[in-house]
């Protein structure tokens, strides 16, 4: 094939092989082609060297001169080697072949800038069509079905390409005349092969670390010739554009295409007046995609991006607003705006986005008939992470799910849409698709959102398979994201499910506590908690924040320990799984006082607002409001909670100062309840008791005198009206058998497993019981096990079936009688 192929490596650097005084190339027979792509490589660049070589023994820098017939016979002899490649037969081989060839093409022939008339011409422009036509051969599909590794490892070696001098000369406007189309040719098909292969392949965070130098010549060329009229050059700038939306369209990536300057040359586009219509849409793609990532929203909204857009919308939009062909920019251009503003929760702002609203519920809905999900460039997980966004907004959420104007919906109302979506994305956590994850995700976060209003709570929770999925996925542990970039705003699956649960559950503490009821009882229940128990003198301080404010709550809470006077109740000190409520809950029962770190991201937190929600408004708890900075003002549900009480802002004085008029605040009505709490062995009470216990303080000053066994005394009498109950035990309704479960000390959790929900099952197992209660009981500590990983003891069970047993002899007892339960 080759005479002195041995000197030939395929690994070899191509520009550094020796000279060859001889290079002939054999003819070959149908019987004699071989099928080694070890020698099919060597040939091809052997040839492609003996090429350079010959070349640069030409005359130089002339105009028009006819190509030396040595060079015409090695060009042949290249297209003659090239023929050979259809003889790979391993598509992955053939491709690496091609990509080296393209690299050897760019680097040592491009960068003959002195022989332009020999690289134009129509015999060197065959080398060209030959490799395009050996690249457009190979089943890329498959390869990458099959290695998405390599697919990524393909889509960074062709990326680099970019880096290489003749391209980079390109791109500076530098390039020679008759050369450029040739260049920028070859760089649109670069651009076009990465934009096909971004498709197959998860990016990773670091990705373009050290790249950037590379993506902000492309940025650059774009803007140095975005009012050029040359052909070649627009199709360039369209490939350009085309290449870095497909970058930033992978959100991950966006932290360091901010460092190429991404969002700097797309505000400066939009700004600009009399750019083409393929540059303004172009750039509004842009902007929403940067606009996805929080540090590129940070960015944006520090350049005023949001003025510029409103002069976007008045110049181009407006004008504009009946002709169709601007129907994706006005999409764009509302789903940026929706992720860059921050609206206020008032009817007014809910009402002026209407048209926004409508849009993005439209698109949500056309995604989701689609049989893949996606409509247009959009999948459906983009229209729904903006609606988690703005369904913080307590009036916005309700504007989409009552008044927002759909086409086409196929649901009775928009909650069974968005539950259907569940039940459709309900396997992502078993599949490693990171797009339908992210979509179980915030369809999760929405409906935790819309669970925290009773109105839409029940439709919630008729639905019976939504129910049965959401169950399912709060004890679904096969969630793993990996590294794909997730909005802070968002909390995970497993999370989001437990707090729908909690919202809609009548079972649960926080919807069911009602004046005169005790609480849950503290003392039987499983926890990691070392709150101190009760009755002791040390103040027990619950804080409740935004992960997102870690920092300042551990200083925070490390300054409180100091004190020595409080014991300090933190979930990153104390909760060690994903799944927190219980604990969350308990503690919150427990705390004397709840400190909220209040900030924008707390507001934002639905996770914060279940907390709020159950320390302020079921179990009335002493709570402050403390402000993590100096400028913020809780609006919205936050902000009608908080009214009331004293607050703390830091900020304003330094901390230690700050964190002294806390402590003062937290213990100046000490003094006050510390009679009520004194070697107090009074089982735990509902803060609605306790509440109406102050208010009888006040009234009657002798009672702050009365002695602590009194008090004892007084407490137990409260105790004893909350857990009477005058209805037979056959119309007990769930809450009644939630009295009684905490009255007699059972443990919760077999509350949970049993979920009776009449006094009418309560008495049929009871029956059932009587006959042989330890066979149960082993069955039962089986299943306790599995389900809370804890041991279920026989004296715990002895205790249920004994509290079971004292309910049969009342179940014949008057209405009019008392019943009390000891």
């Amino acid at each position: 094939f080759l005479v002195e192929q041995e000197a030939f490596s395929y690994n070899s650097p191509y520009t550094d092989l020796p000279y060859f005084k001889r290079i002939l190339v054999i003819p070959m027979s149908k019987s004699s082609k071989t099928t080694d792509p070890n020698l099919i490589s060597r040939g091809v660049f052997a040839s492609l060297v003996n090429l350079r070589q010959t070349i640069l023994q030409q005359q130089s820098n002339i105009d028009i001169s006819p190509i030396d017939s040595k060079v015409v016979f090695c060009i042949e002899s290249v297209l003659t080697s090239m023929k050979a490649l259809r003889c790979v037969e391993n598509s992955k081989t053939l491709s690496d072949i091609i990509h080296n060839i393209w690299k050897t093409y760019i680097t040592d022939f491009l960068s003959l800038r002195e022989y332009v008339y020999i690289l134009v011409s129509d015999q060197f422009q065959q080398i060209f069509n030959s490799i395009v036509k050996a690249y457009t051969s190979i089943n890329f599909p498959s390869i990458f079905r099959d290695d998405t590794a390599y697919a990524h490892d393909l889509f960074f070696r062709i990326f680099d390409l970019l880096s290489l001098p003749a391209i980079m000369t390109l791109l500076k406007n530098q390039s020679n005349d008759q050369l450029m189309p040739h260049v920028a040719n070859i760089l649109r098909i670069l651009l076009l092969q990465m934009q096909n292969i971004a498709e197959e392949i998860l990016f990773k965070k670091d990705d373009l670390l050290n790249r950037e130098s590379t993506v902000q010549p492309l940025l650059e060329y774009v803007d140095m010739n975005i009012f050029e009229a040359s052909n070649d050059i627009q199709l360039t700038i369209v490939e350009v554009l085309g290449f870095i939306w497909t970058l930033v369209d992978n959100t991950i990536l966006v932290p360091q295409l901010l460092d190429a300057k991404c969002a700097s040359f797309t505000l400066k586009w939009i700004s600009m007046n009399e750019v083409s219509f393929t540059i303004q849409l172009a750039s509004i793609r842009l902007l929403y995609n940067i606009a996805r990532h929080e540090k590129g929203c940070a960015a944006l909204n520090e350049a005023n991006a949001i003025l510029l857009m409103q002069q976007l919308k008045k110049r181009t939009l407006n004008p504009n607003i009946d002709d169709p062909t601007y129907e994706d920019m006005r999409l764009l251009f509302s789903m940026a705006i929706a992720l860059l503003t921050e609206p206020k929760e008032s009817k007014s702002d809910a009402k002026s986005l209407g048209k926004v609203l409508d849009q993005l519920m439209q698109l949500t809905v056309n995604t989701a008939q689609k049989k893949n999900h996606k409509y247009g460039d959009f999948d459906i997980s983009e229209p729904l992470v903006v609606l988690t966004k703005l369904f913080v907004h307590d009036d916005i959420m309700d504007y989409i799910v009552k008044d927002s104007q759909v086409k086409n919906m196929k649901t009775s109302s928009k909650i069974a849409f968005f539950c259907d979506l569940v039940l459709q994305f309900r396997g992502a956590l078993a599949n490693d698709d990171e797009l339908d994850q992210l979509t179980l995700t915030a369809l999760m976060n929405i409906i935790w959102s819309i669970s925290f209003h009773e109105k839409y709570a029940n439709e919630l929770k008729s639905n019976a398979k939504f129910l049965f999925t959401i169950k399912s996925l709060a004890n679904d542990d096969g969630e793993a994201w990996v590294e794909q970039y997730v909005p802070k705003h968002m909390s995970s699956v497993r999370k989001a499910a437990a707090g729908i649960l909690w919202n809609i559950d009548e079972n649960n503490p926080a919807k069911v506590v009602r004046p005169g009821e005790l609480t849950p009882s503290v003392d039987n229940r499983t926890n990691n908690s070392t709150m101190a128990a009760v009755g002791n003198q040390r103040l027990r301080v619950m804080i409740s924040y935004s992960h997102a404010d870690a920092d300042f709550c551990h200083q925070l809470a490390n300054a409180l320990e100091k004190e020595n006077i409080f014991d300090i109740w933190v979930d990153f000190a104390y909760c060690h799984t994903e799944d927190l409520w219980e604990e969350i809950g308990q503690a919150i029962e427990k705390s004397d006082v709840v400190l909220f770190l209040m900030t924008k991201d707390y507001q934002d937190s639905k996770s914060c607002r279940q907390e709020v929600m159950y320390a302020k408004d079921s179990l009335k708890k002493r709570f402050i409001p403390v402000y993590v900075k100096r400028d913020f003002a809780a609006t919205g549900w936050l902000g009608v909670r908080i009214v009331g009480p004293q607050y703390i802002r830091f900020g304003k004085k330094p901390f230690e100062a700050t964190v002294k008029e806390l402590v003062k605040l937290i213990i100046e009505d000490k003094s006050e309840k510390s009679s009520t709490k004194k070697n107090s062995k009074t089982p735990v009470v509902d803060s609605s008791v306790k509440a109406e216990s102050n208010e009888n303080e006040k009234s009657d000053p002798d009672l702050t005198k009365e002695e602590p066994e009194n008090l004892h005394q007084s407490n137990q009498k409260i105790t004893q009206v909350a857990v009477n109950n005058s209805k037979p035990i056959k119309i007990w309704n769930s809450n009644d058998i939630f009295d009684w479960f905490d009255t007699n000390k059972i443990r919760h959790e077999l509350k949970e497993m049993y979920d009776f929900h009449s006094g009418t099952e309560l008495l049929l197992y009871a029956q059932c019981l009587r006959q042989d209660w330890e066979s149960e009981y082993l069955d039962i500590r089986e299943q306790f096990s599995k389900r809370y990983g804890v041991v279920l003891y026989r004296n715990e069970f002895v205790r249920f079936v004994t509290a079971i047993k004292k309910l049969e002899p009342l179940q014949t007892k008057p209405a009019s009688s008392t019943c009390t339960i000891v």
